[in-house]
């Protein structure tokens, strides 16, 4: 009898006694009754089609009830179908709480940004460690000028605010900034915090800033002077006199002409004393190529692992279960020079050194991990040259440490 519709009209006397099923009050107003309460409808029809709108419970003063009634059928008689404007209305309202609790949960930039920046470790698949900690560096230099405010808060003309001093002064760390920045806001972006990324370059600070390709060839971007071959090797003879972990490690390092995040972090199980090799593992390779790096050992090399203490995991041994710290290595270099070098600038002494002395340019790439030439090049030219890399390392080895 639910569905049933008795149309007799009844009184507001009668309200409470009506049994189960639709009745119908007055023209187009009804009262549904059901075992779970009594509710005012109203019913009508427009372009062929019935319809029903719900209009409250029998709480409400029945005035209340017909002008509802009839501010709907105002509305069909222009034209307009009531029922769709309450859809309308109901997704407006429920869009705007939507929107009122995502912006009571809208995290602050410091709230959200450490975990981004793990999800673009993650993501990018960094190697070494150096990148990882330029990129936290800088998003904690940037959570002290935006931390406290809210992500979608966050507009073009606070990150106009923090780059605009550097942006023709230092435009490299400008774009280092502009570039974390980004990131951290297209993973909001992505999170459906924010619709728009307020650190994006191209139809947004492009409208406020230079192009970096003007700022560029107006302020050339600032490379420290890599060390002459006679001062690398005056180091190399200085840290061989030494007894520190951190001298022998950098002494390794510029002996084999790897990168850091490829020697610092070695092991004893990497190194194949028989054969001379230092094997460095696909995960520390920079390349990402899926087979180890095999690096010749020159006989100083050699030397240099004859003095350490084998007791520990890695070749470098720090305290406790780690490896030596790149700052420790990084003071025992500024230690024996005045000149603003960094380790990775050993790699271009060594470069130099090759050219100067018309070492095999392709040889030489190869010594420092690089690719060289185009796709169809790096296809056919897949040989790792090592034996050719052995005679050039224990050339540069004997250039180094000629009494060893």
């Amino acid at each position: 009898m639910s569905g049933s519709v008795y149309e007799k009209m009844f009184t507001l006397k009668q309200i409470t006694k009506l049994p189960a099923g639709i009745h119908r009050y007055e023209r187009g107003v009804y009262l549904r009754v059901t075992d779970k309460g009594r509710f005012w409808i109203f019913k009508y029809q427009i372009e062929g089609k019935r319809r029903e709108i719900g209009l409250g419970g029998i709480d409400q003063p029945i005035a209340a009830i017909l002008a509802k009634a009839e501010e709907l059928r105002s509305a069909i008689r222009d034209g307009t179908d009531p029922k769709e404007k309450v859809v309308e209305t109901k997704q407006v309202l429920r869009k705007s709480k939507k929107e009122s609790q995502k912006r009571a949960d809208m995290p602050t930039f410091e709230e959200y940004a450490p975990g981004a920046v793990d999800r673009i470790v993650y993501l990018r698949q960094f190697v070494g460690e150096n990148t990882e900690y330029a990129w936290r560096r800088d998003v904690d230099i940037l959570c002290r000028h935006l931390g406290d405010l809210p992500l979608n808060a966050i507009t073009r003309s606070d990150i106009v605010k923090i780059l605009e001093p550097l942006w023709t002064t230092h435009p490299r760390r400008a774009r280092d900034f502009q570039s974390r920045a980004y990131g951290i806001f297209n993973l909001a972006k992505g999170d459906g915090w924010i619709n728009r990324n307020p650190a994006e370059w191209k139809g947004n600070l492009d409208a406020v800033l230079p192009s970096p390709s003007l700022v560029r060839r107006t302020v050339p971007v600032k490379h420290y002077a890599a060390l002459s071959a006679d001062e690398l090797k005056a180091i190399a003879q200085k840290l061989w006199n030494q007894e520190t972990t951190a001298a022998m490690a950098l002494l390794f390092g510029i002996l084999t002409v790897g990168r850091k995040s490829e020697w610092l972090r070695g092991t004893w199980d990497e190194i194949d004393l028989a054969e001379k090799t230092f094997s460095v593992p696909p995960a520390r390779r920079k390349d990402k190529k899926p087979t180890p790096h095999v690096v010749p050992l020159s006989r100083q090399a050699v030397s240099v692992l004859n003095r350490l203490d084998t007791s520990g995991k890695y070749l470098f041994q720090g305290r406790g279960t780690v490896p030596v710290g790149r700052d420790a290595v990084r003071n025992a270099l500024a230690s024996l020079t005045d000149s603003p070098s960094t380790i990775h600038g050993i790699r271009s002494t060594f470069s130099d050194w090759c050219a100067r002395n018309d070492k095999n340019f392709l040889v030489s790439e190869k010594c420092l991990m690089h690719a060289v030439g185009n796709a169809v090049f790096q296809a056919y030219q897949r040989d790792d040259l090592l034996d050719q890399r052995r005679v050039l390392l224990q050339e540069w080895a004997d250039f180094l440490l000629p009494d060893l």
